[in-house]
């Protein structure tokens, strides 16, 4: 009974934390898969000269989820993003000159 009990809370636990390793197991998965694509992914076959174009078309524009940025790259996005929210706000309310829209 002991063994039911601890399987049916392992198996529980699993479930439950799903929504947190699902999301980069599954990114992992497409990371690889897009890596590998010549070679047929981690599992298939590799592909015939008829698929090579297609599977080209999609995987050149692939944007990889799982990106390397260090603390300072970071920083240095966010303060130019700022720069550009604050020039976007100022510029909104300024007309252009000539402009005789009253």
């Amino acid at each position: 009974m002991d063994h039911l009990l601890e399987n049916v809370i392992k198996y529980g636990l699993l479930i439950a934390t799903a929504p947190i390793w699902w999301p980069v197991l599954r990114a992992l998965w497409n990371e690889l898969q897009a890596s590998m694509w010549r070679e047929g992914g981690l599992v298939g076959r590799a592909p015939t000269e008829h698929e090579i174009p297609m599977l080209e078309k999609k995987y050149m524009r692939f944007a990889s989820p799982l990106l390397n940025e260090t603390k300072a790259q970071y920083k240095l996005r966010e303060e130019r993003e700022e720069v550009e929210r604050q020039d976007a706000k100022r510029n909104r309310g300024k007309r252009s000159p000539g402009d005789d829209s009253n």
